[in-house]
């Protein structure tokens, strides 16, 4: 949020506004199918891709 405020904001109505982020989480062991989807759904609820790679 307040990358969002500091620095976005600023430009949010510019129709050519491209964002894009990287997330890499690394665990040990497997993460649950669950966990998985939920974190999904979570992203397509933010109005985001919801591609997971496993």
């Amino acid at each position: 949020m307040n990358f969002y405020t500091k620095v976005l904001s600023k430009f949010a109505a510019a129709a050519n506004l491209k964002l894009t982020l990287e997330v890499s989480i690394s665990v040990e062991g497997n993460i649950s199918t669950q966990k998985i989807a939920e974190t999904s759904f979570a992203l397509q609820e933010l109005g985001l891709d919801g591609d997971i790679e496993t």
